[in-house]
């Protein structure tokens, strides 16, 4: 290009040279003049603006022609130059065609190339040619607009340039340009083609002046939009917004312009629907004014909202309304807003100090004070999720949006991002604020999910050469169990000889995966499995003063679990060295007990090799022997992510170490030790961080060990949960301060309703009256929403009320609600079906040490004893996990007096109502869901496996065919039964869903129908490897083939000793692996030899890969004749001498002689007959020879 360097406006893209690119601009054909492109028009008319402007500041004369090929497109431009603007003498515009314009010359030549991909590019010189007589045209700068996918399909002109432009750096988006992003947005408006603003491609939302926030409810409403026009509208309103355009002289609603904080709160009309929006301040690497947007409403709507924000505003500082309302503003032909922003060297604080108060026991937010809201949890602003404006969100809400959760990321608090930036291995500890379904199920909205998850053909079974997209890998911790497994030496399962055989018939990775899950279903030692098969079977003498709960977690996390030692390097603690433990710090058992217990344990393990179980100890002791043996061979990861840690062991924890090196900073472990019910497990928080110190941390590194960071702030549920919660802490803290985290109570600022005590008359059974009434309301029971359970605690409990409540309510136990939230809970007999009975009376020991205690309950104290209230420990972080599965209502219903301790506790704090169970009250419980709700649940209860409450959801969302698929799923699950297998593998037939039938089939060991199956799927190599393992080898080998597995093809064939298929197909079968082949080939020749057919035998020897192994092979068979025959084929004359010599000493050594004299025969000189015949004495045979 020969274009003289002039910069006329600011940027690369209006340099010399440049092609524009104009993306996703519609053509239109004018009916009269061809085609034109309005967007492109809008584009060239900006930049005429932006030079006008130019001009009047330098005062300097600027020439330009804007030029393009179809009359349409010279038309319209040439009718909106005379509406826009005036020639003068300073800027002068010509519009005309490009071939009308051979002789001229402009300081800027504009090319609009609407329609040029008719144009062929037919010669490799065209585009110079081109390109050089439009640059003699440019005095200074040529620009060349263009739709760049338009022009790249075809075999256009500009194709050609567009590489040359790219090449020189000279190739630009026309939405890079604010101003010009500006004109294509307000085109598109006016033309209805708002869809190629929010395409994936553009970049509008990015650099944006204002950073935008919506919230979830403004993400609802927005849902109930109906049409998609103005759907886009409204986010074309929040782009302006972006960009510091505010409306002129708009007017505002009473309610917001009569506020306290009306320079807080804004308000944008779209298509009769209000904007509401308020100024806020967020902090990065500064403290900077954002734009959050609350909710999209019809205009009598406005004052509820505006009443909330105006609680939320009263509690803000002085300092921080301040710093909202500070302004910077463009005046001039356009309004502008800018957003302030401020160092963050002082902090900002947002709300008073009254507003949160963690320096006491309890929170007075159940009384109605020390909260900002008074509302229910879900409708919480406080708690209200907010999400960044970008094109992928708006391309979310606006196609995917049904009101659920979106998959994208949410704005986190500033303790949450301090948390996130922490530039060192971290510990995370939050009573309810780490985890739960409020915000980590965000990609549950879609029922098609279930499938994805369900069916997945990639999983992984081993750590190694994993590729990058399966990053970030979010695995359960059994699935790490069994990917380390797959990664390191020999299996664990190998030892296992009905196990060995379904892993040798599965090589794929998911297959594998799910032999191995099913089997630790059916064979793994589990808390409840230890109760039911073992516990019965142990000496009555050992166990009556135990519980079975204390025993099996001195096992997994002490025995089995527990930390290796100087004093105790053994995997498994001795008995001396269990025993030894009773002086320790934590020990809650004397040498004694301690003595009992390790006698049991011993029962266990002879019990458990007899069964042929195991239990996860066993798993993880196994694996890190083999880790220590043979080393860690598989990917080494970056950064790992431990959540819910409490519910694993220190050995289990441990194992974390082998896969990231990046000690210093690559691991964050989050949970709380509150939670920690999983049976076995018993542990603090500090003891993970003290053993990541000596274990994980080596030399220099150990002055780097980081603090716990502790999540204070509840975004879950309000006060009156929250308090109750923090007694049942407190409690924990007091009997068993070595067991659990202290920690600072949580606080929540949404005030909220006590939890109630329900009392029943005497012999109501409260289940029965709560869900089938008293027997005199004629209106049917509505039954418990998809929001609401009844929480219970184990599996006999959980079955009674199943059989009373039907299809009214959801039934969990308390261990199958963790990380699950609902909007209210019954809890219902937990301290009648306790073990610990009797003993709850301890409580009153604690209000006497507290100061609780009235006078008429002091007898009723007695003293703590570790050993006889263990199981104390367990029970109290049961309730707190059951308690804080409510966001809004807590009942709790017993039928006996055991809870009367802890109830007289609650009352004397006043944190709990006491209610009596009456007909009306029962009716106020049940709150009805919609069809939507209930189908969310089911998908929330099918990620956690729990298929049989998934299946009545499903049923309450009237999905007939989900509701199969989980009755399928529940079916296998519980498996074990052939008969109940089958029925599963009907039910997953009849929704279509054939290869988990045929799955359910191969459970039952039917391959043969699993195979058919597969078969009919056309999933070929699993048919085969199911009609292997059916020994239909034929079949096995038909299917491998058109899987092209020939490796298999070979198995099968040496399996069902089809040896002539396997050796005639071998040619199309190609170079189907040496191992494995040369097995084949030797196994081959093995069985005709076996069978004493010879000419088949030596077709295999034949194919041997080495003459070497041919003559072993013959030679160890004594296959004289046909090794003899061999080494003269091959001219090896001395050899076959040889092999003669052999033969004949061979059958010499059996007195074989007629044999022996054919080999003698053969020799090659008479005296070599002689003497091997007079060495032998064959005196006979040395006669008969002379004389023939």
């Amino acid at each position: 290009m020969n274009v003289i360097r002039k910069c006329y406006i600011p940027g690369a893209m209006f340099g010399p040279f440049s092609f524009i690119n104009v993306s996703s601009a519609k053509e239109v054909l004018d009916d009269e003049d061809g085609m034109k492109n309005m967007v492109e028009i809008a584009v060239v008319f900006q930049i005429i603006q932006l030079l006008r402007k130019e001009c009047a500041r330098s005062k300097h004369k600027i020439s330009m022609a804007v030029l393009s090929q179809h009359p349409a497109q010279v038309k319209c431009m040439q009718q909106k130059l005379e509406n826009y603007q005036q020639n003068n003498e300073f800027f002068k515009v010509r519009v005309g065609y490009v071939d009308d314009y051979q002789h001229g010359e402009a300081d800027v030549v504009i090319i609009s190339t609407v329609g040029a991909d008719e144009d062929e590019c037919s010669e490799a010189n065209t585009i110079s040619n081109y390109t050089n007589v439009y640059s003699t045209w440019a005095r200074h700068c040529l620009w060349i607009l263009g739709d760049e996918s338009m022009h790249m399909k075809g075999g256009s002109i500009w194709k050609c340039l567009i590489f040359e432009a790219k090449t020189k750096g000279c190739f630009f988006h026309a939405d890079e340009s604010k101003e010009l992003a500006k004109a294509i947005c307000e085109v598109k408006k006016d033309l209805h083609q708002l869809d190629e603003l929010f395409s994936g491609e553009s970049k509008l939302f990015q650099n944006t002046t204002w950073k935008v926030l919506f919230s979830s409810m403004f993400r609802t409403s927005f849902s109930k939009i109906e049409s998609l026009e103005t759907k886009k509208l409204v986010f074309l309103m929040l782009l302006k917004l972006s960009s510091g355009w505010r409306p002129k002289g708009s007017s505002t609603a009473a309610s917001i312009s009569k506020s306290s904080y009306f320079e807080l709160m804004k308000e944008f009309k779209v298509k009769g629907l209000h904007l509401i929006c308020t100024i806020d301040i967020m902090k990065e690497t500064h403290y900077t004014q954002i734009l959050k947007v609350w909710d999209i409403l019809p205009f009598h709507e406005i004052a509820g909202l505006v009443t909330r924000l105006e609680r939320i505003f009263g509690m803000y500082t002085r300092e921080y309304i301040d710093r909202c309302k500070e302004r910077c503003v463009q005046r001039g032909q356009e309004y502008k807003e800018f957003p302030m922003k401020w160092l963050a060297t002082s902090e900002i604080i947002q709300y008073k100090t009254n507003a949160n108060r963690n320096d006491e026991m309890f929170m007075d937010g159940a009384n109605g004070t020390g909260c900002i809201e008074n509302v229910k949890v879900r409708e919480s602003l406080i708690l209200m999720k907010f999400y960044s404006l970008s094109t992928r969100a708006v391309n979310a809400v606006i196609y995917g949006c049904d009101g659920g959760d979106l998959g994208i990321p949410f704005e986190l608090t500033e303790q949450e991002k301090d948390v996130v930036s922490f530039n060192k291995s971290s510990f995370i500890l939050g009573r309810l604020t780490c985890g739960g379904d409020s915000s980590s199920q965000s990609g549950l909205t879609h029922i098609d999910e279930i499938d994805e998850m369900m069916l997945s053909e990639d999983i992984p079974d081993q750590f190694v050469n994993l590729p990058q997209d399966v990053y970030p890998l979010i695995i359960t911790f059994h699935r790490f169990l069994l990917m380390l497994d797959g990664t390191v030496g020999t299996s664990y399962f190998e030892r296992f000889p009905s196990i060995r055989r379904l892993i040798y018939g599965n090589k794929t990775s998911t297959e594998r995966l799910k032999v191995l899950e099913q089997f630790m279903r059916a064979k793994e030692v589990t808390y409840e499995r230890f109760c039911s098969a073992y516990w019965p079977h142990f000496n009555n003498k050992l166990t009556k003063k135990l519980d079975p709960s204390t025993v099996y977690t001195e096992i997994m996390s002490v025995i089995k679990g527990g930390l290796v030692t100087d004093k105790a390097p053994d995997v498994i603690l001795f008995n001396d060295d269990y025993v030894a433990l009773c002086d320790g710090r934590i020990s809650i058992f004397d040498d004694q007990k301690r003595e009992i217990i390790y006698s049991i344990f011993l029962q266990y393990e002879i019990r458990k090799v007899e069964n042929g179980d195991f239990d996860l100890a066993d798993f993880v002791n196994d694996l890190h022997q083999r880790l220590e043996v043979e080393g860690y061979k598989g990917d080494i990861m970056d950064y790992v992510y431990v959540d819910e840690v409490q519910d694993l062991s220190m050995r289990q924890i441990m194992l974390f170490k082998y896969v990231c090196t990046n000690v210093h900073e690559g691991f964050a472990f989050s949970g709380d030790t509150a939670q920690a019910i999983a049976k076995g497990i018993a542990f603090r928080f500090e003891d993970i961080r003290c053993m990541f110190f000596k274990k994980f941390l080596s030399g220099s590194e150990k002055g780097n060990i980081s603090k716990i960071f502790q999540l204070s702030e509840n975004f879950r549920t309000h006060a009156g949960v929250l308090n109750l919660a923090q007694s049942v802490i407190n409690l924990l803290c007091h009997f068993f301060p070595l067991f659990v985290d202290a920690l600072r109570p949580e606080t929540s600022q949404i005030n909220g309703d006590l939890p109630i005590l329900l009392e029943t008359d005497e012999n109501n059974n409260a289940i029965k009256f709560i869900f089938e009434g008293d027997g005199f309301c004629s209106q049917p029971i509505t039954g418990f929403g998809a929001e609401q359970v009844v929480l219970v605690r184990d599996e006999s409990l959980k079955e009674k009320v199943v059989n009373i409540v039907g299809k009214n309510a959801l039934v969990l136990t308390i261990m199958e609600s963790k990380g699950l939230e609902f909007q209210d809970v019954l809890l219902y007999d937990f301290f009648t079906t306790s073990s610990f009975s009797n003993e709850w009376r301890i409580i009153y020991k604690y209000m006497k040490d507290m100061d609780l205690l009235d006078s008429p309950f002091a007898t009723l104290c007695s003293s703590f004893d570790m050993q006889k209230h263990a199981v104390l420990c367990t029970e109290l972080k049961q309730l707190y996990v059951a308690i804080t599965r409510a966001r809004q209502r807590l009942w709790i219903c017993e039928s006996t007096g055991f809870s009367e301790p802890i109830y007289d506790y609650w009352k004397k704090l006043s944190l709990v109502e006491v209610k009596h169970l009456s007909g009306s009250f029962a009716d106020n419980m049940h709150i009805p869901s919609s069809k939507p709700e209930w189908r969310s649940r089911g998908i929330k209860l099918f990620h956690e496996n729990n298929f049989r409450m998934a299946q009545m959801c499903f049923s309450k969302a009237g999905d007939k065919h989900y509701e199969k698929l989980a009755e399928a799923y529940h079916l296998r699950a519980i498996g074990g039964d052939a008969r109940v297998l089958k029925d599963a593998a009907e039910l997953f037939s009849s929704i279509g869903k054939k290869v988990l039938a045929a799955e359910c089939f191969y459970d039952i060991e039917d391959y043969e129908t699993a195979g058919y199956i597969y078969k009919g799927e056309s999933m070929f190599e699993k048919a085969g490897n199911c009609f292997h393992l059916a020994r239909c080898y034929k079949l096995a080998v038909e299917e491998y083939e058109k899987a092209r597995a020939f490796v298999k093809c070979l198995s099968a064939c040496t399996d069902g000793q089809l040896f002539d298929i396997g050796f005639n197909r071998l040619g199309l079968w190609g170079e189907c692996g040496g191992d494995e082949l040369k097995s084949f080939l030797h196994k081959g020749a093995r069985y005709y030899f076996l069978k004493k057919d010879f000419t088949n035998m030596m077709k295999f020897v034949r194919s041997f890969s080495e003459k070497d192994k041919m003559r072993s092979f013959l030679t160890k068979r004594r296959c004289f004749d046909e090794l003899i025959f061999l080494e003269e084929e091959w001219e090896n004359f001395k050899e076959a001498a040889k092999v003669m010599h052999k033969g004949a000493c061979y059958y010499y050594s059996i007195k074989d002689f007629e044999n022996m004299m054919k080999f003698v025969r053969s020799f090659s000189e008479k005296d070599k007959m002689r003497s091997f015949l007079t060495k032998r004495r064959c005196f006979d045979e040395l006669i008969f020879l002379e004389e023939e």
